[in-house]
């Protein structure tokens, strides 16, 4: 990291470099706030992972290309903001986000994000380690919410899906570990592997008819989860979907097929 420094807390990117390279803040917890030039095109992979003091971003309108995880971790950030007349991104209704224009897409959320009426899809780990999150309102033009898209959003306490989301991802919410409940809306066919797993503090899940897959893992390790109600519509239930769920009571229906198909047969000796 030889070509960067960190000056009282503010990261500094010498003018003329084009791209911030991968991983290259990843972990320094001293860095507070960044000033990136209009020379940068590219944030690499991973490039602020795990800054989880930085508090502020201000996106130039040069920026093109955004790395996976770019932000990842940034639990501190409250402003993050894309510069008017970028080709690519915007924060709209000042959001407080990233958003790929074109796609309508929220690529980077912080804890004090604002999820705006346009954005259709939240997408991969658009909020993952935002620690500080403690409830989200997603609006009805969503469809879709992608893999880890809140993934490790230990405070997050309320979040309400509407019925516009036809797609929960794998690992979307997993280690939520502060939500209680969940209704999932009946616009969702498929809950994917791992979607809640981790979420120890889950107690009910509501399943709509519409559903007819839960994915592998889905609710592994939700162990304060004591009623879950599966519809006749679901086909498919993954390994572990519920693994580690040691409350859990399920129909009768669903526990001889669990214990023929997954091996669950310890499982429901320990509920006699």
């Amino acid at each position: 990291m030889a070509k960067y420094e960190i000056k009282d807390g503010i990261a500094i990117i010498p003018e003329g470099t084009q791209k911030i390279d991968e991983l290259a803040f990843y972990g320094c917890k001293e860095l507070t706030s960044v000033t990136i030039p209009d020379s940068v095109t590219k944030i690499g992979e991973g490039a602020f992972y795990w800054c989880y003091g930085l508090k502020s971003v201000i996106i130039p309108d040069s920026v093109t290309e955004i790395g996976e995880e770019a932000f990842e971790g940034c639990s501190a950030l409250m402003e993050i903001k894309v510069a008017e007349g970028n080709p690519k991104y915007d924060s709209r209704k000042n959001c407080n986000a990233i958003i790929e224009t074109a796609r309508n897409k929220l690529i980077v959320g912080c804890k004090s994000t604002n999820i705006p009426d346009s954005v259709t899809e939240i997408g991969e780990s658009a909020f993952s380690g935002c620690k500080r999150l403690k409830s989200v309102t997603i609006p009805n033009s969503v469809t879709e919410i992608g893999e880890s898209a809140f993934c490790g959003c230990d405070s997050l306490a309320s979040v309400t899906i509407p019925d516009s989301v036809t797609k929960i991802g794998n690992g979307a919410f997993s280690w939520c570990s502060a939500l209680t409940s969940v209704t999932i809306p009946d616009s969702v066919t498929k809950i994917g592997e791992g979607a809640f797993y981790g979420c120890y503090g889950l107690k009910s899940v509501i399943i709509p008819d519409s559903v007819t897959e839960i994915g592998n893992g889905a609710f592994s390790g939700c162990w304060s989860l004591t009623s879950v109600t599966i519809p006749n519509s679901v086909t498919k239930i993954g390994r572990g979907a519920f693994d580690g769920c040691s409350g859990l009571t399920l129909t009768t229906r669903w526990k001889i097929k669990l214990i023929r198909a997954f091996g669950f047969l310890n499982f429901f000796r320990r509920r006699k």
